[in-house]
């Protein structure tokens, strides 16, 4: 592991806590953005994008992400995260001593070495909701399996260690792939609008916004009634900036962003109707590390912010079957 690789690592452990999910902030302490492009400076309009925040209680909840491949083996697994009733200082006890935590040993390879960890043990520090069933959906948005939680385990590999909640392959999720998944829940699904790429629109919008990134890692667009929603994740290195941003855009003008150490590379749709609201799951990556994770966010399409689910469960009141 080299030393950027493990200086970001613990940089994300401090404030994700294992999860994936990070908060959304903005440059400046009175709201606004600014970058400064050679001798221009570009401002976006006031903002303040929503962090939701809940507290670690039973209140039912839809825990969205994505269902990794096992290198080597067949099972996948779904990373969890504390639970809000753990405070931050335990995070780093309970790595230091996963002695008095983790069970029997599971397997061992070159790569990696898994641990069982008791159904009790996990309840009781990690937010592990719905995790017992939960949903699969393709590339179409479409429902296509079940899966039923094998284990809970302590998975450490040569990157990192974590807690995960693991499943077994079936004759449908079965190729060396990552997968969308829910917890299982009687929501209606419902198409959400795809960002596809063009470079065109792309080239017209750093014009019109006098953006001049040193390297841009994702750009894609959607229609959305009338409008046009894009993104643009890009980072400026120069002798006086050293940042990575995602800009959200609504007709080529600036609405909200992300100005942070870390850059997005994809936006995935979650197939749940809201009325005014889209969801997606992010990918999101350290320039130069390995360091990566995926968070849910929701697109405001009414008030023009950025949302980021803590944890990656989405509150809120939803159409059922």
């Amino acid at each position: 592991m080299n030393t950027n690789t493990l200086k970001y690592l613990l940089i994300i452990l401090s404030f994700l806590g294992i999860s994936c999910t990070k908060e959304i902030k903005n440059q400046n302490k009175d709201n606004s953005i600014v970058i400064t492009k050679e001798d221009k400076t570009v401002e976006t309009p006031e903002r303040t994008s929503d962090i939701i925040n809940s507290e670690y209680t039973q209140e039912e909840s839809i825990y969205i992400g994505m269902l990794q491949k096992m290198y080597g083996e067949d099972d996948y697994y779904i990373s969890i995260a504390f639970n809000d009733a753990v405070p931050d200082s335990f995070h780093n006890t309970f790595h230091r001593n996963t002695e008095d935590y983790i069970g029997e040993l599971i397997s061992k390879t070159e790569d990696h070495e898994r641990y069982k960890i008791k159904k009790s043990v996990a309840q009781k520090y990690f937010d592990v909701r719905g995790l017992d069933t939960i949903i699969i959906l393709n590339d179409d948005q479409e429902r296509i399996d079940t899966l039923f939680r094998k284990n809970y385990e302590y998975f450490s590999d040569q990157l990192e260690s974590q807690v995960i909640a693991t499943y077994e392959k079936t004759k449908i999720v079965n190729k060396d792939e990552d997968y969308l998944c829910m917890s299982n829940n009687d929501i209606v699904l419902s198409k959400t609008s795809v960002f596809k790429k063009d470079s065109t629109y792309l080239a017209k919008t750093l014009i019109k916004n006098s953006f001049h990134p040193s390297n841009v890692y994702a750009h894609y667009k959607m229609i959305k009634n009338t409008d046009t929603i894009s993104f643009v994740s890009f980072g400026i290195y120069n002798n006086k900036i050293q940042k990575e941003c995602f800009y959200l855009f609504k007709n080529k003008n600036p609405i909200d962003s992300i100005i942070n150490e870390y850059s997005i590379s994809k936006m995935l749709p979650v197939p749940i109707s809201m009325e005014t609201e889209n969801l997606y799951i992010a990918y999101e990556f350290i320039p130069d590390t390995d360091a990566f994770w995926v968070s849910l966010i929701g697109i405001d399409l009414k008030n023009d912010k950025l949302k980021n689910y803590k944890r990656n469960r989405l509150y809120t009141s939803l159409k059922k079957e």
